[in-house]
């Protein structure tokens, strides 16, 4: 398992939220798969797209940190949206 699925794997049983476990559980090898495709066919393949993937990252954790879930939630669908346009373009 490649640190960006992880990453989520981990946000998500932190949520002790049976429902976003079963969830991934269920669309983990889509995931993955869409993950894969971003990172070998998207057009931001660049060094910068690693940098933006992991501050992306970084401000989901640091709301967490905070115990902040509005800022969590919202760092949480901005990362969302953005690997959406990675993925698929604007």
């Amino acid at each position: 398992m490649d640190a960006d699925l992880a990453f989520h794997i981990t946000i998500a049983e932190a949520s002790r939220n049976p429902l976003v476990m079963a969830v991934l559980k269920s669309l983990r090898n889509q995931i993955s798969f869409a993950m894969d495709l971003s990172r070998k066919f998207s057009p931001s393949h660049q060094p910068q797209r690693k940098e933006a993937v992991e501050q992306e990252h970084r401000r989901v954790v640091e709301a967490i940190v905070r115990k902040d879930p509005i800022a969590a939630e919202a760092a949480m669908q901005f990362h969302i949206d953005m690997a959406t346009v990675r993925l698929v373009g604007t």
